[in-house]
């Protein structure tokens, strides 16, 4: 056995360790009792805001919160909300999108928060992810958004989500039909009994009919409508034979009604209609719940920035943006179109553009591409140098995905399985009816026994147990942190061969690290604290790596009566009792000396000083995703090919592949935006799964078969995945392969069950043995088997697995 197959059998045994704020596990390598950075800063805060119930509230495991973003957010939605409230008199109802409300825990938790304010109301829906907030007009809406999104939520202003989703029209139709379900078996029964004539029987006969139509006319339109949609696209799912059997079944049974005067399987009938409606409801709701948990991607239409006109700076919409005006960009806002700098330098971010991780300083009138991030802690001028449509951030927004791929198709199944289904029903009624009508010559006999094959050869019991394994697996995997936007998904994972990773933000963090920690033993106790009180009034990465690996250490004190002074392009410098401590590039903090030029050629991208002299000299590198080397190396055992796909520097991505154990040969860096797409598609896109995080994959993400990604801050790319994940490591990729290869198992057990039962019951109709009574029994009695097996081959028998 190599080392590296040792090292997985070690690290893949469970640890009974489980993270003190989300309860899921701990990975290798953090010497804490929490999973990640972001749970143990909530879990802190939530103790220091005597919040601890919290946890008392919370039902079973959490969600990971994963890594907090650092530096200032964007926060120009909230000016047209403050400017509203100003101007109202006595208050203001203000509607809010809330991201990672997942329980009453969460909902508890903002309110509580809320409550801390004076005066105003605050209601909560969970379900759509919406928070209307009835408040007075000197209320202080930007401080609660800030306290909000420190325990790891994400808020916005609200989007135009629809107050009625899908699933809650579904659940409506269901219930009707179950009540008239339950309405008809109750007729259905006392003539099962031997009520047979009488006032009494004609009214349970118009009663359990009657229930029947109804159900037919309320719950058909549904599987008619996607049936009809799927055979333009020339694609017969499920939903064909459900929607023929439902309008077959009713025919026989009118006709039962009408000419014999009886009212043969109408109640089986009106069962079969509304759990074909439950199981809808089940496969739309946990979709609808994942797509929730985002905040609403409202594209090109949502980016706002600011245009300088006189002596203001008004906010306006990104799309209105024309060469030659002048915009103000705020920390941490995005650079909606290529500029020219104005003023002094800046740093700004490029991992959205080309995947650098670093970021770099621009002098003054130099070029800004559109896409960057201001990461400087203050604002700057630039100077439009195109109009928004022509710049990267519309070619890579201006466009949602929309695939035509069937989104009923079931994982493990052919993709024309109804087609195959409606084939099967049509030839067992025929065959029954040819048989009895061979065997007794009676037109009466042989018209009910095709009306039963018609009725008891509906794929009822597959038709409520596949929504059900679904609804179980999507169940098992958000709570590991694993988010599924697509059905669809299920079927294509089965199809994949190449996994493609970006670099920055998905093998990697997307943060900086110190390369060596222990760099910091060599400070004295006051030089730390010096250090840390210069690092922690930055927002740039490079000095939030030292600032965070203070904190890990316990090292945190901030002095706010020191003043320090950010030296753009260069560091920070900070004067405490007549010295100069600087930290910066080795040129700024020790001066242009050979000393400084050694220092920098031997990696050291920070330099701590006290007046000129050296106190210490740090290397930051980018801090690899937990446990990455070790899931990799699971896929590569399932069959798995893996490539990294980056637009950083060839030669760094080398350096994480080779820590990673990917092979060179597998390794592209220097690609543009289109140069990805343009990779996926001479790669085998049809066999192909992207995983990538920032603006600059987004047309790789569309090119291939499926894609995920681990970015939720903003939502442009989360939402044109097909998943996503918000646990710190890529567990969740190896797990989301795993429980699609069980639910395909499982579905097709279910269908082998339904063939089994079908066998059977064309038997009986064949042989002119089926009955009424006998379907109302066989049909539930299958579906319950059923949905026992499914819910036993799905469970989770022992705690989660991880690596």
């Amino acid at each position: 056995m190599s080392v590296d197959e040792l090292a997985i059998l070690k690290n893949s045994r469970r640890r009974d360790a489980n993270c003190a704020h989300c309860a899921q596990p701990i990975p290798e390598g953090r010497r804490d009792e929490y999973c990640c950075r972001g749970c143990k800063a909530v879990a802190s805060l939530i103790r220091a805001a005597s919040l601890d119930r919290y946890y008392d509230l919370r039902r079973g495991p959490g969600v990971p919160i994963g890594e907090l973003p650092s530096g200032p957010r964007d926060r120009k939605w909230l000016a047209p909300i403050k400017e509203k409230l100003e101007a109202s008199e006595g208050g203001e109802r203000v509607a809010l999108d809330l991201q990672g409300v997942h329980c009453s825990a969460c909902v508890w938790l903002i309110e509580t928060v809320f409550s801390r304010y004076e005066g105003g109301h605050l209601e909560i829906n969970p379900t759509l992810g919406r928070a209307e907030l009835f408040i007075p007009s000197d209320f202080e809406i930007d401080r609660f958004v800030d306290e909000v999104e420190a325990f790891g939520y994400r808020v916005s202003a609200a989007s135009d989500k629809a107050e009625s989703p899908e699933s809650d029209k579904l659940l409506l139709r269901a219930g009707i039909c179950l009540a008239l379900a339950g309405n008809g078996m109750m007729a259905s029964v006392a003539i099962y009994v031997g009520l047979d004539e009488g006032i009494v029987y004609q009214w349970a006969r118009e009663i359990a009919f009657v229930c029947a139509m109804l159900a037919v006319i309320i719950g058909a339109p549904v599987f008619v409508r996607s049936a009809w949609q799927g055979i333009r696209r020339g694609i017969l799912h499920l939903d064909l034979p459900i929607a023929l059997g439902m309008g077959l079944a009713f025919v026989g049974s009118a006709w039962s009604y009408f000419v014999e005067g009886g009212a043969n399987y109408v109640d089986t009938l009106t069962v079969f209609v509304a759990l074909m409606l439950l199981g809808r409801w089940l496969q739309t709701r946990v979709l609808e719940r994942n797509k929730r948990q985002l905040l609403a991607d409202q594209g090109l239409d949502g980016l706002l920035t600011r245009r300088i006109e006189g002596d203001r700076a008004e906010l306006v919409p990104a799309t209105s943006v024309e060469p030659g005006d002048p915009l103000l960009i705020s920390p941490g806002d995005l650079v909606p179109v290529e500029s020219t700098l104005i003023g002094s330098s800046a740093s700004f971010s490029f991992d959205w553009i080309d995947g650098e991780s670093r970021p770099r300083t621009i002098e003054a009138g130099g070029k800004v591409p559109s896409g960057a991030l201001l990461v400087s802690n203050e604002a700057v001028r630039i100077e439009a140098t195109e109009s928004i449509e022509s710049s990267m951030v519309f070619s890579l927004l201006s466009g949602k995905r929309e695939r035509e791929e069937n989104e009923r198709a079931l994982a493990g199944l052919p993709q024309n399985i109804g087609g195959y289904y409606v084939i099967f029903v049509l030839f067992a009624s025929v065959a029954s009816a040819l048989i009895v009508h061979l065997i007794h010559g009676d037109l009466i006999l042989t018209l009910e026994s095709a009306t039963a094959a018609l009725v008891v050869t509906c794929p009822c019991a597959f038709g409520i147990a596949v929504p059900l394994a679904y609804e179980v697996v999507q169940t098992q995997l958000r709570r590991a942190g694993v988010f599924v936007r697509r059905p669809s998904l299920f079927d294509r994972l089965g199809n994949v061969e190449k996994i493609v990773f970006d670099k920055t933000g998905t093998l990697t963090t997307g943060l900086l690290e110190l390369a060596d920690p222990a760099t910091l033993d060599s400070l004295s106790e006051s030089e730390r604290s010096i250090l840390y009180n210069l690092a922690a009034r930055s927002n740039h990465p490079k000095s939030r790596a030292i600032a965070t690996a203070l904190e890990d250490r316990g090292e945190s004190g901030l002095d706010t009566s020191l003043r320090a002074r950010e030296i753009q392009g260069k560091g920070l410098e900070l004067e405490i009792d007549g010295a100069v401590y600087r930290l910066g590039e080795a040129s700024f903090a020790l001066g242009e000396s050979r000393g400084a030029r050694e220092l920098a050629d031997d990696g050291n991208d920070l330099v701590f000083s006290r007046d000129q002299s050296l106190v210490g000299a740090f290397a930051t590198a980018e801090s690899i995703r937990p446990e990455a080397r070790e899931e990799l190396k699971r896929l590569e055992r399932d069959g798995k090919e893996l490539f990294i796909l980056s637009g950083d520097h060839r030669a760094r991505c080398l350096d994480i592949a080779e820590e990673l154990g990917i092979d060179a040969s597998r390794v592209f860096g220097d690609h543009k935006p289109e140069d990805k797409a343009r990779f996926i598609e001479a790669h085998d896109p049809e066999i192909t799964m992207m995983i990538g995080d920032g603006l600059n994959d987004a047309r790789a993400l569309q090119t291939a078969l499926c894609s995920g990604t681990p970015s939720i801050d903003r939502p442009f790319t989360a939402s044109r995945c097909d998943f996503y994940f918000i646990s710190p490591g890529l567990e969740p990729i190896g797990r989301l392969f795993s429980r699609a290869k069980r639910l395909a198992k499982t579905v097709r057990t279910d269908l082998a069950i339904a063939i089994v039962y079908n066998a059977f019951a064309v038997s009986l109709c064949a042989a002119g043995l089926m009955r009424p009574w006998l379907a109302a029994i066989l049909m539930p009695s299958s579906s319950i088997g059923t949905i026992a097996y499914t819910l036993i081959s799905l469970r989770e028998r022992r705690s989660p697995w991880r690596s």
